[in-house]
């Protein structure tokens, strides 16, 4: 359940940067995963435990982003190509 958090925070934050123009969304994207896993691991209370689960968190936080970035471009392709056949 710990890790909702930084999963769909991930997923949401990936669909909001690719809004974002191009030499913005890395920045972006970096500093959302580093905040989002931050914030995980010390709502979870791992951190009182070992920093290395920051080093997991953010990770993790990482690879959310950057799938919710590619369906959130994936599916504005998909849009874009729907209104072009009609």
């Amino acid at each position: 359940m710990n890790e909702l958090l930084p999963i769909a925070g991930g997923l949401l934050g990936g669909a909001l940067i690719a809004r974002l123009r191009p030499s913005r969304r890395l920045p972006a994207g970096a500093a959302l995963a580093v905040a989002l896993g931050v914030v995980a691991t010390v709502v979870s209370g791992e951190l009182a435990i070992s920093w290395a689960f920051l080093l997991v968190d953010v990770g993790g936080t990482g690879v959310a982003v950057s799938t919710g970035y590619a369906l959130a471009r994936y599916a504005q392709a998909r849009s874009r190509g729907s209104r072009r056949e009609a």
